[in-house]
């Protein structure tokens, strides 16, 4: 004859949750635990929503020993589903926070020379304060730097200068590695880059204060690649979207 105990067991309070929710009862576990005709004790602890976690049937002199082992074990399911959700939650966080970055606000700068310079949740001007101007103001204030291009989010970039014309190769290869970066995040990078038009301004700088009423345009990026680096960009850009 064997039954299945229905009894409380006393709970501690160094268990995982000290709610009025015994360990048994929590939704990740499912607790057996009988006594047995020989008088020993057995004890099977599931793991409902993984398997590979569930501790197998064992047998126990008393019901002492079987309570212990079954909090045991269920205690460490239900910890290791709990980092589990932390880690989900974690990555969410860092997903979201880049994806803000990718699609939102200030993302970063590509400098006369080519190189991408991720701005690191700063804003443009902190930025420039900081490493451009290694915290020195100058006499005309923060400025954007002349032949630099702002890229305030994937779909929002401006050249400081006078006409996208001067936009150098290396400088092409730093907007696809940005795009690359956020291509993670921006979905329509991949989805819909051959429809989705992305904005290009002209913005002032300390060459040229007062260059306000450039005139902006849209285009998708294979047609600005195409323009402003021709086939060797564009087939990088692709390659770099496929993980070449």
């Amino acid at each position: 004859m064997r039954y299945k105990l229905a009894e409380e067991i006393a709970r501690s309070r160094q268990t995982v949750d000290n709610d009025p929710v015994q360990y048994d009862e929590h939704e990740e576990v499912n607790v057996e635990t009988y006594a047995n005709d020989d008088g020993m004790w057995s004890v099977k602890v599931t793991c409902t929503s993984d398997p590979t976690l569930s501790f197998p049937l064992q047998k126990f002199p008393d019901e002492g020993s079987a309570n212990h082992y079954a909090r045991q074990c269920a205690d460490r399911i239900i910890r290791k589903k709990m980092n589990e959700v932390r880690s989900i939650v974690r990555t969410l966080i860092l997903e979201s926070q880049l994806g803000y970055q990718c699609n939102n606000h200030s993302l970063g700068w590509v400098d006369d020379q080519g190189a991408w310079i991720n701005c690191g949740g700063m804003s443009h001007g902190e930025w420039l304060y900081r490493y451009h101007y290694n915290e020195v103001v100058p006499e005309g204030g923060v400025e954007n730097p002349f032949g630099w291009i702002k890229v305030s989010n994937a779909s929002q970039i401006f050249l400081a200068g006078r006409s996208w014309d001067e936009v150098t190769e290396g400088q092409v290869d730093a907007l696809i590695e940005m795009w690359g970066e956020c291509s993670k995040h921006s979905r329509w990078i991949q989805r819909d880059t051959e429809t989705f038009e992305v904005l290009f301004g002209i913005i002032e700088s300390d060459e040229l204060p007062d260059n306000y009423d450039a005139p902006s345009f849209k285009m998708t990026i294979p047609d600005f690649l195409g323009l402003y680096g021709g086939r060797r960009a564009i087939d990088n850009f692709y390659g770099m979207l496929l993980g070449e």
